[in-house]
C-alpha cells in the first residue's frame, strides 16, 4: 500500500446516493486525519465541490439518476483535469471489466466489507492524480517557456503574429485600423562583435524591461528577432497617431548602462506600419516598418538629452563625471607643467617613440566609434602623442575610437597600435572638437 504522506491533506468527493453505502464511506475514510471528504447532493453541488477545490479522488456509485459510466463521462468532458475516480458498485466481474474499460482508476464494494481495501484504493488514486498534474504543470511550463524569448521574457513573435493575423480577418468583414512599430538597439552588430553575446543580452533584457513600462496595456509587445522588437497598436486612436507613439518609446528606452565596466549608451532605431496603408499581410507590415526605422535621436523633442549618445559639451561646459562623461576638447595632451615633466625625462632605453610618455595613474574612458559604447580605463602612461591604458576583462576593441580624460577634460581621437590582454597602447591622431 502506498501511503501519503501525513503532512499532505487529500480532498475526495463522494458522488453516491446509496445512503448505507455513502454513510460506510464517509465513516471510514473520516478516520484518516489528513483526508478532507465532501458529499454533494446533486449535479449542482458535484460541480461547486470540483470546481472550488481541487479534488484528487472521487468515489462514484449511482448518482443523481445517473450511472457511474454516465458520470465518469461527463466529468471528463467537463473538466480538463478531473480527479483519478473510483467506482462504487456490485461485487461482479462484469461491471469490474467495464469500469476499468471507461476508464475508472479503481473499484471498491458498495458494502465496503474492508476499510483497508478502500482507504488504499483512495491513497493509490490520490497518489496517481498528483502525478498526472504535476506532468501537466511541466508540459504547460515548457509549452509556456517555448513562446516567450529566454533573455527578456517577452512572447516570442508567433504570439504577435497570431493576434495580427485575426486582426487582419476581421478587417475583412469591418473597418478596422491597427499598426505596428518594430524598434532595434542602434549598433547593435557592433556592440556584440565588441563585448560578446553576455552584454549585447543584458542590453536587450534593459532595452525590453523599458518598452514594457512605456507600452500602454492594450498594446501587444514581443520579440520579432535576433534584434528586433515589435509592438502591436491595435486601438484605433493610438494607430492614427502612430508619430506620437514612436516619439514616446524613444524617449522612454534612451538611457545608459554600465555592464561589467563597460558603458553601454541604448538608442533605438524605430519604424512603424499601419495596416492598409503600409501592408496587408504580416510580412508586409514588418517588412515595411524595418525599411522606414530612423533612429531615436532624430524623433527625440529634447535633442540636448543626457541619454542620447555621446557629444561634446559645448565651450565652457564642465564635464560631468562617471561613466559616458562627455568632456571638452581642448588643446594637446595635458597642461604645460605636465608637458615640461613630459621633456625633461630622462630618456627610456630603446625608446621607439616619437614623444615620451610620462607614467601617471589616472580614469579614463575609451569610447568606441559612433558612441556605441564605453568601456572604463586606467591611463597608465602618458604623452602628447598617445597613451597606455588598462581595461578591466578582455574585449575585441575596435581600432578607431576615443579616449575621454574627465580630469583634464580631454577628449582624444586615437587609434589602437597594439593590445596585448588587458593592455592597449594608443595613438592620438586627431584632437575631436
Amino acid at each position: 500500500m502506498q501511503s501519503s504522506d501525513s503532512n499532505q491533506l487529500t480532498h475526495i468527493a463522494v458522488a453516491a446516493d446509496d445512503g448505507s453505502a455513502k454513510t460506510a464511506i464517509l465513516d471510514r475514510l473520516q478516520t484518516r486525519g489528513n483526508f478532507i471528504v465532501r458529499a454533494p447532493a446533486d449535479w449542482e453541488g458535484l460541480a461547486t465541490v470540483l470546481q472550488e477545490q481541487w479534488c484528487e479522488s472521487l468515489l462514484v456509485g449511482p448518482f443523481a439518476g445517473a450511472s457511474p459510466l454516465e458520470i465518469i463521462q461527463r466529468v471528463k468532458s467537463r473538466y480538463p483535469s478531473p480527479p483519478a475516480m473510483i467506482m462504487v458498485g456490485e461485487p461482479n466481474l462484469p461491471t469490474v471489466l467495464k469500469a476499468f474499460r471507461c476508464g475508472f482508476f479503481d473499484f471498491v464494494r458498495s458494502d465496503v466489507p474492508n476499510n483497508l481495501e478502500l482507504i488504499d484504493a483512495v491513497e493509490r488514486s490520490a497518489a496517481q492524480s498528483l502525478r498526472e498534474r504535476r506532468q501537466q504543470y511541466r508540459i504547460a511550463l515548457l509549452e509556456s517557456e517555448a513562446r516567450r524569448d529566454s533573455v527578456t521574457g517577452l512572447p516570442k513573435f508567433p504570439f504577435v503574429e497570431e493576434r495580427m493575423n485575426a486582426l487582419i480577418r476581421a478587417a475583412a468583414k469591418r473597418p478596422l485600423r491597427f499598426a505596428i512599430l518594430v524598434l532595434a538597439v542602434e549598433q547593435m552588430d557592433e556592440l556584440r562583435g565588441t563585448f560578446g553575446h553576455r552584454v549585447s543580452d543584458r542590453v536587450h533584457y534593459e532595452f525590453a524591461k523599458r518598452l514594457k513600462l512605456a507600452a500602454r496595456s492594450s498594446d501587444t509587445l514581443a520579440r520579432l528577432d535576433e534584434d528586433w522588437f515589435i509592438l502591436l497598436v491595435d486601438r484605433e486612436a493610438m494607430a492614427r497617431s502612430l508619430e506620437g507613439a514612436r516619439q514616446r518609446l524613444a524617449s522612454s528606452v534612451a538611457t545608459e548602462l554600465e555592464i561589467d565596466a563597460v558603458g553601454v549608451a541604448i538608442n533605438a532605431k524605430i519604424g512603424v506600419a499601419a495596416f492598409d496603408e503600409h501592408g496587408s499581410t504580416v510580412d508586409e507590415l514588418v517588412e515595411s516598418a524595418k525599411s522606414n526605422a530612423v533612429p531615436a535621436t532624430s524623433l527625440s523633442p529634447e535633442p540636448g538629452d543626457a541619454t542620447r549618445g555621446h557629444k561634446s559639451p559645448g565651450a565652457g561646459e564642465a564635464a560631468p563625471p562617471g561613466n559616458g562623461g562627455r568632456v571638452e576638447a581642448v588643446s594637446p595632451v595635458a597642461s604645460a607643467s605636465e608637458n615640461t615633466a613630459v621633456a625633461d625625462a630622462p630618456p627610456r632605453t630603446r625608446e621607439r617613440r616619437r614623444t615620451p610618455r610620462q607614467r601617471t595613474y589616472r580614469g579614463g574612458i575609451l569610447v568606441l566609434g559612433g558612441g556605441s559604447g564605453t568601456i572604463r580605463c586606467i591611463i597608465r602612461d602618458l604623452s602628447t602623442g598617445g597613451a597606455r591604458v588598462e581595461i578591466e576583462g578582455h574585449f575585441s576593441v575596435p581600432k578607431d575610437l576615443e579616449l575621454l580624460i574627465p580630469e583634464t577634460n580631454q577628449r582624444l581621437t586615437a587609434e589602437i597600435r597594439w593590445h596585448r590582454g588587458q593592455q592597449i597602447g594608443l595613438q592620438f591622431t586627431e584632437l575631436t572638437h
